[in-house]
């Protein structure tokens, strides 16, 4: 029964050659279906300096560790993927799980479908076919997920196609708030504010900061709590 972990994060990898020293890299640097590194996303200069001259070593030691953790069941969400594709490859293979899954659950629950990517919304396709009702649930405006190739178009071609329903209303957020955040998104909708602070008259403020932590950010997110009239109860 397989295991499935969100990613190999946790997993280092060096070249393995003898002699010659080597800079650990995280297993999840390396894609699943090739083994190849991109150094160009590794922000660090010192692992890339590493790295290079034993590109080929680095992967091979990649592919053979991943290759050990599946052998035991273990796959990340992309090693998934990749099983999954190569049973929709297989045509038999697919009708027949299709039909024993359609047996078996009265429906699929998709949350966070807006982070869908292509092979996810080909296995949507794939449990449609064979009669699985869906149930999705997805802001577009909230993807997240693009460096795994996460992508609204293969989604909303998808839902164009099925019964959908708007939720719009905003229970979180005062009406100030939900204005704001309408100018940022594609569709250029505003959520109504429902909940029980609606009509908050407190404005957005921005506090800008760098890259470090700062802790003088909370201290000065208390002062302006405070002089709104918030209460703290941190």
């Amino acid at each position: 029964r397989p295991v499935i972990v969100d990613s190999w994060d946790g997993i280092e990898v060096t070249h393995g050659i003898v002699g010659i020293a080597a800079r650990p890299v995280s297993l999840s640097r390396f894609d699943a279906a090739t083994g190849t590194i991109d150094l160009s996303v590794i922000r660090d200069p010192r692992v890339v300096q590493a790295v290079r001259p034993h590109q080929g070593a680095y992967e091979r030691a990649a592919r053979c560790r991943r290759s050990a953790l599946n052998a035991k069941g273990l796959l990340c969400a992309d090693d998934a993927r990749l099983v999954v594709k190569r049973i929709l490859a297989d045509q038999p293979r697919a009708e027949a799980i299709g039909r024993a899954l359609a047996a078996r659950f009265s429906e699929v629950i998709v949350d966070e479908a807006q982070d869908c990517n292509s092979d996810d919304v080909e296995v949507l396709h794939w449990l449609k076919r064979h009669g699985i009702p869906l149930v999705m649930l997805c802001d577009p405006d909230q993807a997240i997920y693009g460096f795994r190739k996460g992508t609204n178009e293969a989604l909303r071609t998808f839902i164009q196609d099925v019964p959908h329903l708007t939720m719009n209303g905003n229970f979180r957020s005062s009406k100030i708030i939900c204005s704001a955040a309408g100018t940022m998104r594609a569709r250029g909708s505003t959520d109504l504010s429902v909940g029980k602070f609606h009509d908050t008259p407190h404005p957005i403020l921005l506090m800008p900061y760098g890259n470090t932590a700062n802790p003088n950010i909370g201290i000065k997110f208390i002062a302006l709590a405070t002089g709104l009239g918030v209460k703290n109860n941190i």
